[in-house]
């Protein structure tokens, strides 16, 4: 009997997470996508700078000009985040990441992590 009920909920929560891959991976993508449309135009280094915004540890750093971290911005970047936390299974292989270390700066005019793209 014991066993029954372990593979039955074995059954129900590999269903649960076969069911919530594409949401998962859908509010990935709008992430993603959001941070992708910050503004990285620059003119100096100065106007660069960076933030660990994609809603899981391990990420490098997004890098993006200044102005485009707003309070607006933040409160979006959270809402997003909130999104994959409900609609992405818990990650229970992984234990907590040190952050990648970035550094930001304009590259022909636009704001780059230089760390990451070094060879």
């Amino acid at each position: 009997m014991t066993r029954i009920l372990g593979f039955a909920l074995l059954v129900a929560l590999t269903c649960q997470s076969v069911d919530a891959a594409p949401a998962c991976e859908a509010s990935k993508a709008k992430l993603s996508r959001f941070l992708g449309s910050l503004p990285h135009g620059c003119a100096k280094n100065s106007d660069c700078t960076g933030r660990y915004a994609r809603g899981e540890g391990c990420f490098p750093a997004v890098v993006a000009n200044k102005k485009a971290w707003t309070s607006k911005t933040s409160e979006r970047i959270a809402e997003l985040q909130s999104k994959i936390s409900e609609s992405c299974p818990p990650r229970h292989e992984r234990g907590p990441c040190a952050p990648i270390p970035f550094e930001a700066a304009c590259v022909s005019g636009l704001c780059l992590d230089t760390k990451l793209s070094a060879p």
